[in-house]
Order: structure tokens, then sequence, then C-alpha cells
């Protein structure tokens, strides 16, 4: 509204998704030998229905950028969660 964005997250990773698009339109003129592809999600403040709908894609992806703010620094994870089923056999000592 009135050339303002309102709402939840609306400051928090626009620019950098911006970012992202334009480097990937100068990347597709370089023609590059890996699929790239784009997963901006939704609702990360709330349900988190975008990040879900991404892991239950079922693809599997080589890397990622995140374009959440991090002062400049670059990091290798950020935050997520994991699960893990793990099953194990043996005898009690």
């Amino acid at each position: 509204r009135d050339g303002r964005i309102y709402g939840r997250g609306s400051c928090d990773t626009k620019g950098s998704l911006a970012a992202m698009l334009i480097a990937l339109s100068s990347l597709g003129e370089r023609q590059p030998r890996a699929t790239v592809v784009v997963a901006a999600s939704i609702d990360e403040e709330y349900r988190k229905l975008g990040a879900r709908a991404i892991a239950d894609s079922g693809v599997a992806y080589e890397g990622a950028v995140v374009g959440e703010p991090t002062e400049l620094e670059l990091v290798v994870a950020h935050m997520g969660s994991v699960r893990w089923q793990i099953e194990v056999q043996g005898v009690p000592a």
C-alpha cells in the first residue's frame, strides 16, 4: 500500500530473493551444466507450509542458497530441524 510492503516477514528476505533472481537471469545466459531451481517458500512465520511442501516434494538437492539475513557473515548451516528414525540391534551389557 502506498509503495510499501506490510505484513509478517515483509522486510525479511525479499531483497535477497530479488538479488538471487537477478543473478539467476544472468546465469541463464551462460547455460550452466547443472540444473538450478528457485524454491521460494511462504508462511515461514506461522505454519511453514512452503518449507513443508518443498521437503515433501521428494526432490533431493545437492546444495542451497538461503537468503536469510546473516549480517554479511558466511554460514554453512541455518536453523531448522531434522528427524531420524534409528534402529539398533544388540544385547544388554
